[in-house]
């Protein structure tokens, strides 16, 4: 199978295309991204709003290197007083779990986890297994724990009038610029509503099938409904509510001003709170949930979720290509067998798994 020879795409990825050197038309075209901002100009920023309440600002925390980082500046090189919060998906690594804690005491930060009641999240995630064996593909299962995590820090904001809030998460690591590229436009309504076709068209879903979906289906839907009311997150639209002072807390991308280097942030990251990482993996591993994620995108492109924003890496000059490509392949590797463990953990006996096609 030929790959790029800058990134790592294949040639089987849709849409792609190679020029006389191999190098793939999405480097090609890539624009590297140039940061705007810098540390000063977060600190103006940060400056320009007080705390009224305990907590110059939260930090949401996944207990993956990204997020314990942000907090490990937020208090050590910015000064902030800090609150940590997490969502309890029950799905959260037990490794994640240690570094939460162990970072939060280290920095003698509080940390704040909510959960949604009655283990519901597990009960949604076996709704959409069910509907995964019936597609005979695995669905995407980030069924809106962004959502509920923003929901709890909002939560936790205004009820401690905190202003600031700092989101682990950059410009280039978006989730969804690949598929966007691939499909064109922006993220709106429309785009979206044409991605529910597409994959409507790739699962093949007939009319058999689908009557077989409807029972599951409407159950994730009453219980995720269920979990956003609980959980206090919009069934509909934005958030409106206002906290006591009349002004809503602002989601500040971290990344977006402070320039990180991956080698050098997991040395401080082991040394001072203490982070640490399963033997065979060292990012997104946080949530178990995420290897569906990574196997859903790799049937449909033939490229892990993360490969692709491994490409990202490479072409910023943040990793090389053949540590990109052992990266991909181990996901590869692993991603069946990371995948049944989370079927095995909601109880699902004689479970059929989906195939995961392994390109090499």
């Amino acid at each position: 199978m030929q790959r790029c020879t800058t990134c790592i795409i294949p040639s089987d990825y849709p849409g792609v295309t190679f020029d006389e050197q191999g190098r793939c038309n999405f480097c090609l075209s890539y624009k590297p991204y140039k940061r705007e901002d810098n540390e000063e100009d977060l600190v103006a920023l940060l400056n320009s709003r007080k705390a009224e309440g305990p907590y110059d600002c939260i930090v949401p925390l996944s207990g993956g290197k990204d997020s314990v980082f942000v907090l490990y500046y937020a208090v050590k090189k910015l000064g902030l007083r800090a609150v940590a919060v997490s969502y309890d998906n029950c799905f959260v690594h037990e490794v994640a779990k240690r570094n939460m804690v162990t970072a939060c005491e280290r920095l003698h930060v509080p940390l704040i986890v909510k959960e949604a009641p009655g283990k519901i999240h597990k009960k949604i995630v076996r709704q959409a297994l069910a509907m995964s064996q019936i597609c005979r593909a695995y669905l995407h299962l980030c069924t809106d724990c962004g959502l509920m995590h923003k929901a709890t820090t909002l939560d936790v904001a205004r009820k401690y009038n905190v202003p600031w809030i700092l989101w682990g998460s950059s410009t280039i690591e978006s989730a969804n610029a690949h598929m966007m590229a691939l499909l064109g436009g922006k993220n709106t309504r429309m785009t979206r509503l044409r991605r529910k076709f597409v994959r409507i068209k790739q699962l093949g879903l007939g009319p058999v099938k689908f009557l077989r979906l409807l029972p599951h289906l409407a159950l994730f839907n009453i219980l995720s409904t269920y979990r956003r009311w609980s959980m206090g997150a919009p069934l509909k639209g934005g958030y409106k509510k206002k906290n006591e002072n009349g002004n809503e807390p602002t989601v500040i991308r971290f990344y977006d001003y402070v320039d990180w280097d991956v080698n050098e942030e997991v040395r401080i990251l082991k040394e001072e709170p203490g982070w640490n990482h399963p033997e065979d993996k060292e990012s997104r591993f946080d949530c178990t949930l995420h290897c569906f994620g990574n196997a859903r995108f790799l049937q449909d492109n033939k490229i892990s979720l993360d490969g692709t924003m491994l490409c990202n890496y490479i072409r910023e000059g943040k990793i090389s290509r053949e540590e990109a490509l052992a990266k991909e392949l181990e996901i590869e590797r692993t991603i069946q067998q990371e995948c049944l463990e989370v079927v095995n953990q909601c109880g699902m006996k004689n479970y059929k798994s989906p195939p995961v096609q392994i390109r090499r």
